[in-house]
């Protein structure tokens, strides 16, 4: 009975997949939804936007409270299209980023944590990250005492020191208050007509019996061979005293942490929900696009071991 039962709610999903598949394209072709690059020479010198299309080589999960199932896929309110929120993309990019920096710092052994070198080169990586996406929750820069993003093998009075000196250039070099939104801006994906909604069922089990706790759970997902476009668009500021050289470095510098940041998102801890249990990887799709006003480079990438070649050529001009 339990499997007649889905059985059934899956062949009511494939009646309502045709609605979708026929007009996802026109609708985001009709209101553009999909951000044009273009734009990037109306904003302050150095901006650009990244694209990367995508296509899932696992099942992309998410959850919405406005449908009848259970767990219902995310979808724009409007036309009901499946989609990633801008919010989604930047929770699952600052996490991978910031993985990648502890795993930085958890693979030097005990004599190099030790040294101050070392310590100062975690706390620029935080910095950097901060200048990214923006101050951390529970850091406020008068309160000198609070360490918490600081690993735990830092003594005392390191701490004390490289806290001064990470609240020090938060104040002076970006924002008075301490306070400020990150450089990065992140644009909703909206699902590609061709993609069919499918459901994934999982079947927890009690990890002291081995037996299912509840039954089996339908989810609603995005399978794999789905497709969509990544934007990303990156506008450099602070304070205007910082001159030219210091600000190329700068963005210089965060193209490639952004390069390696998205390389581990897409590819080794994914988006969306459930993905520590796989979910919500991708590969490229097609020729990802950088385009940097200001200098008027325009890269195209076809993989990330690509992309990571253009970022390369990238810095390298803006460091000359």
């Amino acid at each position: 009975m339990l499997f007649d039962y889905h059985a059934h709610r899956k062949s009511e999903l494939k009646n309502l997949n045709t609605t979708y598949e026929s007009t996802n394209k026109e609708i985001l072709d009709l209101f553009q939804l999909e951000p044009n690059t273009l734009l990037v020479a109306q904003l302050p010198r150095y901006s650009f936007m990244l694209q990367i299309p995508f296509k899932l080589v696992k099942p992309y999960i998410s959850k919405d409270n406005l449908d009848l199932l259970d767990n219902p896929i995310y979808r724009e309110k409007v036309f009901r299209i499946p989609m990633v929120a801008p919010t989604g993309w930047k929770g699952s990019l600052r996490t991978a980023i910031l993985q990648q920096i502890n795993l930085w710092w958890y693979s030097l052994d005990e004599l190099q944590k030790k040294q101050r070198i070392y310590r100062k080169m975690y706390v620029a990586k935080k910095i950097q990250f901060t200048r990214l996406f923006g101050n951390e929750r529970n850091v406020n820069v008068d309160e000198m005492n609070n360490t918490d993003y600081l690993p735990d093998e830092f003594s005392i009075i390191t701490l004390s020191e490289l806290d001064n000196w990470y609240h020090r250039y938060i104040k002076y070099c970006i924002s008075n208050s301490g306070f400020f939104a990150g450089r990065l801006n992140f644009y909703p994906t909206f699902f590609n007509h061709t993609d069919r909604i499918a459901l994934e069922v999982i079947n927890p089990h009690s990890r002291t019996s081995g037996c299912g706790v509840r039954g089996p759970i339908l989810l609603e997902c995005v399978p794999k061979e789905g497709t969509g476009l990544f934007s990303l668009l990156y506008v450099p500021f602070g304070k205007s005293s910082i001159n030219e050289q210091k600000l190329k470095e700068q963005v210089a510098e965060d193209l490639s942490l952004l390069a390696d940041g998205l390389h581990a998102m897409f590819l080794t801890y994914g988006f969306g929900a459930k993905t520590s249990s796989g979910f919500g990887r991708a590969t490229i799709d097609g020729t990802g696009k950088i385009y940097i006003h200001t200098i008027n480079i325009k890269k195209e990438f076809p993989s990330f071991q690509k992309l990571s070649k253009a970022v390369l050529m990238v810095t390298e001009t803006l460091k000359a």
